[in-house]
């Protein structure tokens, strides 16, 4: 799924009320969250590694970054969506997705 239709949902679904998943649905929820963006990038960027690698980068510094990368896009575009949704931007933290 990619990381503009989590955005949508989550702006969407950011005044409901959420229920837990159910046994059924957990491996569903989790590969609902997986953007797509995300890992087609972190392919890109595994597979140029023996091309760079006397720049030092090492396959672990790549895993680390796109961990850290990859929320702050999302919630990025969260706000963004919110904000074109004419929603107020400013939400606790317990609201984001």
């Amino acid at each position: 799924m990619s990381i503009n239709t989590l955005a949508l949902d989550a702006v969407a679904n950011s005044s409901a009320m959420r229920q837990p998943p159910s046994k059924d649905d957990v491996l569903a929820g989790l590969s609902k969250y997986i953007p797509t963006e995300s890992v087609t990038l972190y392919v890109a960027a595994i597979s140029s590694l023996p091309a760079l690698k006397d720049t030092g980068i090492s396959p672990a510094a790549t895993f680390w970054f796109f961990v850290c990368l990859t929320p702050v896009l999302m919630l990025l575009l969260f706000l963004r969506q919110l904000a074109l949704a004419g929603k107020d931007w400013k939400i606790s933290v317990a609201q984001w997705p």
